[in-house]
């Protein structure tokens, strides 16, 4: 199985500045007061969107991992002694494990982020004079709120798939660490492509996630700062000949 979407997806380098831009990796806990803080919560917020696409590529490479781990159990001939064997699977499950957390981590922070996004956005359309621009200003707030909310309609199926994914990873290697044997094995060959078309079918709900959130970014990133020259090199005089005539 190979999976999809995944190290060859790369962002732009102007959406990937939108990382590096972040000053802190949550939102400040007091309200915003001057203008330019409207512009930092959505900075925050574009930080933790882009955190969900990332993870939910390295949620994608994780459960392939331990699918590919599980299938050489089953297989049940080592190259290693068979506890070191166990010892990769295992390790494998644990990665996925924790991988599992922080993509429900990162969807939970952008969801906190969101929220006061969209909350000053809205008040902010009672203060226009315009009926154009606040019309402007409202029309365009629907289409960011239906693009983040795309990314919630992907994101939460795939987190729910996953930890259904991962129970029955820690379930196979609980099971095998205390019956490591063809016997036992021989019980679970039977579940092997059960396990393989779960990755695939999470593989799939991982790209609908990237595929959200990149949408979302390349519509709403603000520009980023322009990358400064660094200044040229100043070169050494050359060093004069040590000969000296006659």
């Amino acid at each position: 199985m190979t999976v999809r979407g995944t190290s060859r997806r790369r962002f732009a380098p102007w959406i990937a500045a939108v990382l590096l831009s972040a000053v802190l990796p949550s939102l400040p806990s007091c309200e915003s007061t001057g203008r330019g803080d409207g512009l930092v919560q959505v900075n925050d917020f574009m930080t933790m969107v882009e955190r969900v696409h990332t993870d939910a590529e390295l949620s994608a490479q994780k459960v392939h991992e331990a699918s590919e781990q599980f299938s050489t159990i089953l297989a049940f001939n080592f190259d290693e002694p068979p506890v070191a064997a166990y010892n990769r699977f295992g390790s494998a499950v644990d990665a996925e494990t924790q991988q599992l957390k922080q993509f429900r981590s990162s969807i939970d922070a952008m969801k906190r982020a969101a929220e006061p996004v969209f909350k000053k956005w809205a008040a902010d359309l009672e203060t226009f004079d315009s009926f154009e621009m606040r019309t402007r200003s409202q029309n365009r707030l629907m289409e960011t709120r239906k693009r983040y909310e795309a990314i919630l309609a992907a994101a939460q199926p795939a987190e729910q798939a996953y930890s259904t994914f991962d129970k029955k990873m820690r379930d196979y290697a609980t099971f095998l660490s205390h019956d490591f044997n063809e016997a036992a094995v021989a019980m679970l060959r039977a579940d092997e492509g059960g396990v393989k078309e779960g990755a695939v079918a999470l593989n799939g709900h991982f790209d609908a996630c990237q595929l959200a959130a990149r949408e979302y970014v390349q519509a709403s990133a603000m520009p980023s700062a322009p990358v400064q020259p660094e200044p040229a090199a100043e070169r050494a005089p050359a060093k004069k000949s040590g000969r000296s005539g006659g």
